[in-house]
């Protein structure tokens, strides 16, 4: 009897953290107060790590594509095939072009996160411990805000959707197009958006066919005004990433029966705590807390129809075309918090059993816990700041050479896409050394992952010394210290590098060691190495 009141107490407060449907139009005037205190404290919190985040090669690359061509109508052509519809790139670069300030790129960033943790805290229909949950969420709070990348801008239009979606479906005040237009942009934030983009629009249907059956209807002829606007920003994103400049960052090529094991639903998403070690225990959770999360939808078919579609289109993504990171599988979570706002409004239809409503409570609990294992990517974020550890080493390498008086030196590193980051924070000229020309850009690519050495570097140096009568600066992520024999280090995609003791000695000798710049968390960590004059 103990037993059965305290399970069903747990299951009564597991359901009062989800919103009725009942008075769900927005959050109670009485948690106004306390909201804006969460949101005033996740600012601060924001602004700190801010203030402590140094920009790597991805959030600079996307910052040097949106600046190609001499107007932003070149900009396209120029930036297409790096892996990203062009949105953000278009922002960035009318932001530049407006402010003449690289402060656009984390600028940018950090307001689309502001209006975005906004709508989460003043808007959506969530109760206060899910809000909390989202708002403070590695993805919420770092990923998505203090990363300027374009993942950010997608999780805002998501939640643009979902405050939009009422209005067309219940009042008629929204045009269609609004809803279409949102979708558009969404499908040009990024390609996972695609996916979610798609699994919206099978939310939208299904809530039709639930409220209104099969039969053909002026909302579904708005559904389908919407989704063919939809399906245009698609092809547009498609245009934009194909044919792509890079071919090593494709998901890696498997047997059949290897194939078939990353299949399982949610296994593609071990890195959707935060991209800690994904190893098998880790792994095993993260499959059973991301398809237990589908679960919460059981009573609602539409919202569990387009769950599934999401969740399964993004494996899909992840298995046959690129390996999903944090910042990508997160998205399949903000997906979820707008199918649980809009569920709460009482959209996505209503299919009540025993067997349902047990899975609900099941799917509750697993996103509750999908939601905490959030937490602890925030917490890494913090002690970070805290610890004065950035990402990459970009900026106190531009300091160090500035120090050295060396600001207007030939930087040259291996790997190459350690010099993309530079551009951020100085204005040295940059070499790819397996591109053998001057950029800022190293799209990885098969076809330049020919051996690298000391002494490949070192002939280069000289001979851009030669070329430019400029210093030379050579970055190295590996330590040439104790190498006793020839080894050779498999580095995949960026090609091997061969370390022998007789180059190293003599790219010792003509080479002066200026600094060891190793106390970053990202993998841009390295020697520092300048020419002999």
């Amino acid at each position: 009897m103990a037993r059965a009141i305290g399970s069903a107490r747990l299951w009564e407060l597991v359901d009062g953290l989800f919103p009725a449907e009942d008075g769900a139009a927005r959050p109670p005037a009485r948690h106004w107060p306390l909201r804006l205190l969460i949101f005033v404290a996740w600012l601060a919190l924001v602004v700190f790590l801010v203030a402590h985040h140094v920009m790597w090669r991805d959030e600079v690359r996307a910052l040097s594509l949106a600046t190609q061509g001499a107007s932003i109508l070149d900009m396209p052509a120029a930036a297409r095939g790096y892996g990203h519809p062009l949105l953000w790139h278009v922002l960035l670069r009318f932001g530049t072009d407006l402010l003449e300030t690289k402060l656009v790129l984390p600028g940018l960033a950090l307001a689309i996160g502001i209006v975005a943790a906004a709508i989460l805290a003043f808007v959506a229909r969530l109760s206060l411990p899910v809000m909390i949950l989202t708002l403070f969420g590695g993805f919420a709070t770092f990923d998505y805000v203090v990363m300027a990348r374009n993942y950010g801008l997608a999780m805002l239009l998501l939640l643009l959707v979902a405050w939009a979606y009422p209005g067309v479906r219940e009042r008629g005040r929204a045009h269609p197009l609004i809803l279409g237009g949102l979708l558009f942009l969404l499908c040009n934030a990024n390609v996972h958006a695609v996916v979610l983009t798609g699994a919206f629009g099978i939310f939208w249907l299904g809530d039709l066919i639930v409220q209104e059956g099969r039969g053909w209807s002026r909302a579904k002829r708005q559904w389908l005004t919407a989704m063919i606007v939809a399906a245009v920003g698609a092809l547009l994103a498609f245009v934009s990433v194909y044919p792509s400049v890079e071919d090593a960052p494709a998901a890696v090529h498997q047997s059949f029966g290897q194939t078939l094991l990353h299949l399982i639903p949610g296994v593609e998403f071990q890195r959707i705590f935060g991209n800690f070690n994904a190893s098998l225990p880790v792994t095993i959770l993260a499959a059973l807390l991301v398809t237990g999360s589908v679960a919460a939808f059981a009573r609602r078919p539409a919202a569990l129809v387009a769950a599934i579609a999401a969740l399964a289109g993004l494996q899909l993504l992840f298995v046959f075309v690129y390996p999903g990171h944090y910042r990508h599988g997160a998205l399949l979570i903000v997906f979820f918090v707008v199918l649980h706002w809009l569920t709460a409004k009482g959209f996505g239809g209503w299919h009540d059993t025993v067997f349902a409503r047990r899975a609900e409570r099941i799917g509750r609990i697993a996103f509750l816990a999908l939601l905490a294992a959030q937490l602890p990517a925030t917490a890494r974020a913090v002690v970070q700041g805290a610890k004065s550890q950035p990402q990459g080493e970009a900026k106190a390498l531009v300091d160090l050479l500035a120090t050295k008086g060396l600001s207007r030196s030939v930087v040259i590193a291996d790997p190459d896409f350690l010099i993309e980051s530079i551009a951020y924070y100085g204005a040295n000229p940059t070499w790819s050394v397996r591109r053998d020309r001057f950029t800022s850009l190293v799209p990885m690519t098969l076809a330049e992952t020919a051996p690298m050495s000391p002494g490949r570097l070192l002939a280069t140096a000289r001979r851009l010394a030669a070329a430019t009568h400029r210093p030379v600066v050579i970055l190295l992520s590996a330590s040439l210290d104790d190498i006793g024999q020839r080894t050779v280090i498999d580095r995949g995609t960026f090609g091997p590098l061969v370390l022998d003791p007789d180059d190293i000695a003599k790219f010792r000798a003509a080479t002066t060691k200026l600094a060891t710049l190793r106390n970053a968390s990202g993998d841009e960590v390295y020697d520092v190495y300048r020419l002999a004059p």
